[in-house]
Parts: C-alpha cells; structure tokens; sequence
C-alpha cells in the first residue's frame, strides 16, 4: 500500500494542478480581448475633461486678478486726477480709460461716489484663446477718499 504523500503522488498532483492552471490563464486570457480598448474609451475622456477643467479654472483666476489690479489702477488714477482739481466726469472718464487699458476692452469699469470716498467697481468676462466668452464674470472693487484741494 503507498502513502497518499509520497513523492510520486505529489508529483503527479503538482502537474495535475499546473495543467489546471495553465488553462484557466488560457480560457481568461482569450476573454479578456478588447477590455484595455474599453478602459481607455472610458478613462481618456475623463483625464480630458480633467484637464480642460483645470485650465478653466486657472483662466478665471488669472482674469479675476487682472479685473483686481484694473480696478486698483483706475482709483489710482481717479486719485491723481482729483489732485489737479478737474470735475467727477472727467475722474470718471479716466478711471474707465485706466481701466480698460490694464483688463481690456471688455471689462466695464464704474465709478460710486460717496461723501468722503469713492468706489471704482470693475467687471470683466472670462474669456478664452479664440475669442470664446465661458459664462463667467469676475467683479473686483477698490476704494480711495476724496480729498478736496484747499483754495
């Protein structure tokens, strides 16, 4: 009588079990055509999507801090030109002018006026390379005091 371990029968149950093996790989190897074509079809738009995402968002912050300096520049120059003592149009016109210099011509620029202060408020679209306008508006502000020039 042998012995269930001894090495003929392991031998024999080990080569058993890499026949079965091999063809279980075989069988799932020949099932598996096509499935890194469908991963792809679902992964790259998606990495795609991502990305056009990211650059959207860089656009609109690059455009908000350009609408922020554009309204700090335009009080600036609403401020110089009170020192030479000319009316609030022409301050209001100079401010616009600055305005759409620095955020370009696009953007609208408004100028509140308060008793002692004022108010320079900017509004700029987000636009794309070609032209194209994302339904996106930044708004900044900047506000300076008013000071009259003593006679």
């Amino acid at each position: 009588m042998r012995c269930l371990w001894s090495r003929k029968w392991r031998r024999e149950g080990a080569h058993r079990l890499r026949q079965i093996r091999a063809a279980v790989v075989r069988a799932l190897a020949q099932n598996d055509r096509g499935t890194v074509t469908a991963e792809f079809a679902i992964i790259f738009p998606t990495v795609i999507a991502v990305a056009v995402l990211i650059l959207g968002l860089t656009r609109v912050i690059l455009v908000q801090l350009n609408c922020q300096d554009a309204a700090r520049q335009a009080a600036y120059a609403v401020r110089l030109v009170q020192l030479e003592g000319v009316s609030q149009e022409r301050s209001v016109q100079e401010a616009v002018r600055v305005g759409k210099k620095v955020a370009g011509d696009t953007a609208r620029v408004d100028v509140q006026w308060q008793a002692e202060s004022f108010t320079v408020l900017a509004a700029c679209p987000v636009l794309s390379a070609r032209g194209f306008t994302l339904p996106v508006t930044v708004h900044a502000q900047a506000r300076g005091v008013r000071h009259e020039i003593p006679d």
